[in-house]
């Protein structure tokens, strides 16, 4: 049971933690102009295309969401998840999220989309493995 466990677990931390490519936010594309009524928003990890949003004010997650396109959750061993999965709202302080939206297999609640972005805001997707 034991060697089980240990299985499981470098499992989980080496496909979560594989496959992660690192760009300087400054290097990141940029999507919108930034014109006067904007916010700017940026994606981070976990969206499909990441990058700088010039949004309008009073933009919500699910717009957000609906642009960048969140990258799919894997399934593991036998179509269970291993991994808890969320959405988080920073303010540049990514160790304490703003906000933070579970997402369960890839989606995000109605509730949660609703979260009104703010200018400055980095969001971010991220799994949690056990």
């Amino acid at each position: 049971m034991k060697a089980l466990l240990v299985v499981l677990l470098a499992f989980c931390l080496t496909n979560c933690a594989t496959e992660r490519k690192w760009v300087p936010i400054a290097e990141l594309p940029s999507y919108g102009d930034a014109l006067p009524g904007t916010i700017h928003v940026v994606a981070l990890s976990g969206f499909v295309r990441l990058g700088h949003y010039h949004l309008p004010e009073g933009a919500t997650l699910g717009l957000l969401l609906d642009l960048a396109d969140l990258e799919p959750v894997e399934d593991r061993l036998l179509n269970v998840s291993w991994c808890w999965n969320y959405v988080a709202i920073s303010k540049q302080n990514f160790t304490k999220p703003r906000v933070r939206a579970t997402r369960h297999n890839g989606v995000v609640s109605a509730k949660d989309r609703k979260l009104r972005l703010q200018d400055g805001d980095f969001v971010f997707a991220s799994e949690i493995s056990l």
